[in-house]
């Protein structure tokens, strides 16, 4: 029986072998490893089987393993289509396998000669390069050597203790060329020369000043992550970037040595589909990335890569729905929307290669899954991709997130991506109030009248006020539906008073819009008012086409300062692109939950203005941009642009009532994040527990135990000073009663 079929997720996620992996061996065999299960105490044995190539669905066992956590498999044949399982077997499970599986691999051909070694990257003006070859080769063919486009000096060396290249350069410069190895052998029965060749071509940077930059790629799991593949792009001029690749060894280590001085990014790309790939540090994108300054002060650099970890094709989302009165909600539909099928929150689109993406006349819901008696739901889901969650419930408001104070705004909406362990995620539904008010209307697109995928936003004009941490605060409360395939939508249950509407387009050919019988305003401020008393209808939008088709953008991050000083960086912010010469908005974002947004597809040669309005405080910003630029590595090509929105007194909506006593065990989001040095991190605890609270670093590490003691049911605070820690992600992790919790926060000095 396979652990697929034991019908408890996590115990089989304890019991089965953990990062199954393989490799190709040059004599053609397959040689696979793996580590040991989470819960290995009681471990009996491992079962190793494979598909046959002339059965492809039936497993047949092929060894059993005591302990020993590799194998070489020597019986297949080049061509072989084959599938692998490691399963492991318990004393205290004796009928169960709890298996893994390598997915189909082709078998390929045994390697006649191929390079294993890599060429230094760099060498100082005056020094003598030297690069020794490294190669598996067959045994009964012999290699010789080619150089192929090779600068004037470089010398091809062969004798018995030595084969490579030397060579001392008499200029600066970046020089490339390749290196053909070719093996051959007489065939006796053919009377032939059978010859096969590989070649590697040669990247040299000549420089008189240079330094060394060094590092190591490792996985969350402080896994070292062999053969990734380290990317640093050297700015050599202000249109020109030199991309220099550097892989990992056994030990995750890698280092590029005479790297001429100058700025840098870094980009680690790991050998294996088990983890994701990251910029240096801990980002996604380029823009966001930071440099690495290469110079006379500092000519010895170290950097550290801790990519997230892709255990598994598929994973698992489990979750609560609840109402505020923490009855479980049977029925709920739980909806996954992929990232970039929703509204266009934070980073959409990658600011290193934007794209157009092709619109889509629907809601894209990947997966629907309806909550339980207990309110429970479940969904597997392709693990490393982002996801967007909408609950719905009749008799309640559209929840777009778990944190209770945002859960009704869309623009709040937080990505979650799937991973091989992911938060538990709870929702809790806000009743519709007992009111006979209702407004409904349409979203369309301007060029054909065709239906908008959209989601709409119903905002209170008058101002609610927020007792919470650190004082009074404002806020408008808001509530958001999404279009049906027709492009209608419909609030029920609304109270009577002033509202402001606003529609949000799921599709990048369009831009949002506020409501108005006069225009397309897309500011709060200019915005007309709907006073909402029985049935209001009518309320349609066309929204304006977008123009997306260049290769600008506009990237940055979001923040509030109120008068005090305090800085807040803003999610749920709308920043705008409108091209001045035409009057027209050409492209949007949404600023995510740490204030980052970008704006990708800007055409060259332009004059526009970036405009951020945040609904919650009625204000605008607009800053004048000059877009211009000569092609894809022109380095003005994306430019960052930052926004900073003076307002009386900063929004607190987001910190939570000291008084409010939750229905179960709560870590919040900390605030702010990033921070630099201290931050505040709330939980609620619903009944008197044992508390420890601690900080972790991006390898696990516990670095600070912020609180280890009793506490009473209710919202707490803590205090988190960072002062003597390096920049970088940091987990904060909770635990209360049986209750784990975790989150991430980012340190920016």
């Amino acid at each position: 029986m396979y652990a697929q079929q034991a019908g408890n997720a996590a115990l089989a996620d304890s019991r089965t072998p953990q990062n199954l992996e393989f490799k190709f061996t040059p004599a053609g065999d397959v040689h696979i490893f793996w580590d040991e299960p989470q819960e290995s105490s009681d471990l009996s044995h491992y079962i190793i089987k494979r598909t046959m190539p002339d059965n492809p669905g039936t497993f047949v066992e092929i060894a059993r393993l005591d302990s020993k956590r590799e194998y070489t498999d020597r019986n297949v044949e080049p061509g072989d289509i084959v599938v692998y399982s490691v399963a492991a077997v318990h004393y205290s499970y004796p009928g169960i396998e709890w298996a893994d599986y390598t997915g189909t691999l082709e078998v390929p051909k045994p390697i006649t000669v191929t390079f294993t070694s890599q060429p230094p990257l760099g060498v100082r003006l005056g020094d003598v390069y030297v690069y020794e070859f490294e190669l598996i080769q067959h045994p009964d063919y012999l290699v010789y050597f080619e150089l192929r486009g090779a600068p004037q000096g470089v010398e091809l060396r062969q004798t018995q203790n030595f084969r490579g290249i030397v060579w001392e350069p008499e200029n600066e410069g970046v020089y490339e060329f390749t290196i053909v190895a070719t093996a051959s052998r007489y065939d006796a029965q053919t009377q032939d020369s059978l010859k096969y060749q590989t070649s590697q071509n040669v990247l040299v940077f000549v420089s008189e000043n240079a330094g060394t930059i060094a590092g190591y790629v490792r996985g969350t799991g402080d896994q070292n992550l062999e053969n990734s593949n380290v990317q640093l792009w050297y700015h050599r001029t202000p249109d020109e970037y030199v991309k220099f690749k550097v892989p990992t060894n056994e030990f995750g280590e890698f280092e590029m040595a005479n790297a001429p001085y100058g700025t840098y990014y870094a980009y680690a790309h790991p050998g294996s589909d088990k983890f994701f790939a990251e910029y240096y540090e801990n980002e996604l994108q380029l823009p966001f990335a930071n440099k690495i300054e290469l110079n006379e002060n500092n000519d010895d650099i170290y950097i550290q890569f801790v990519l997230p970890q892709n255990t598994n094709e598929k994973a698992w989302v489990f979750g609560t729905v609840r109402n505020t009165y923490g009855s479980s909600v049977e029925g709920a539909a739980v909806h996954f929307i992929r990232k970039n099928e929703f509204i266009l929150i934070g980073d959409q689109e990658s600011t290193d290669n934007p794209a157009v993406i092709e619109s889509f006349d629907q809601t894209k819901i990947e997966q629907t899954v309806y909550s339980n008696y207990e309110g429970e739901f479940k969904a597997e889901l392709q693990a490393g991709i982002d996801y967007y969650l909408v609950v719905e419930m009749d008799g309640y408001y559209v929840c777009f997130t778990p944190d209770i104070e945002t859960h009704t705004n869309v623009l709040e909406s937080k990505a979650l991506r799937v991973g091989n362990k992911n938060p538990y995620l709870t929702y809790t539904l806000l009743p519709k109030e007992n009111h006979t008010n209702t407004l409904t209307g349409t979203v369309r697109k301007t060029e054909n009248g065709s239906p908008a995928s959209a989601t709409v936003v119903l905002i209170e004009e008058k101002l609610k006020s927020n007792r919470g941490v650190g004082g009074v605060g404002t806020y408008r409360r808001t509530r958001s539906v999404l279009t049906d395939s027709n492009g209608v939508y419909a609030f029920t249950n609304v109270p009577a008073n002033e509202y402001v509407v606003l529609a949000i387009p799921m599709d990048r050919d369009v831009v949002p819009q506020y409501f108005s019988t006069i225009g397309r305003p897309t500011v709060l401020d200019e915005s007309e008012r709907i006073n909402l008393r029985n049935t209001v209808q009518g309320i349609d939008f066309t929204l304006a086409d977008a123009e997306n088709t260049g290769l600008g953008c506009f990237y940055g991050r979001v923040k509030a300062r109120d008068k005090e000083g305090n800085i807040r960086f803003l999610s749920g912010t709308l920043v705008y692109a409108v091209d001045k010469l035409k009057d027209k908005i050409v492209g949007y974002a949404v600023s995510d939950s740490s204030g980052w947004y970008s704006i990708p597809g800007l055409n060259p040669l332009r004059l526009y203005d970036a405009i951020a309005d945040h609904p919650q405080y009625g204000i605008d910003d607009s800053l004048n941009i000059d877009v211009a630029y000569d092609g894809p590595t022109d380095d003005r090509r994306c430019q960052s642009v930052n926004f900073t929105i003076e307002v009386e007194t900063l929004n607190t909506v987001n910190v939570i009532d000291p008084d409010y006593v939750p229905t179960q065990v709560t870590l919040y989001q900390n605030f702010p994040n990033p921070f630099n040095p201290s931050t505040t991190i709330q939980f609620g605890l619903n009944k008197h527990s044992d508390v420890e609270l601690r900080v972790l670093n991006a390898l696990g590490q516990e670095v600070m135990m912020l609180e280890k003691d009793e506490f009473e049911a209710g919202t707490h605070t803590v205090e988190f000073d960072a002062s003597e820690l390096p920049s970088g992600l940091y987990y904060y992790r909770l635990t209360a009663g049986t209750s784990v919790q975790t989150r991430t926060m980012m340190l920016v000095k």
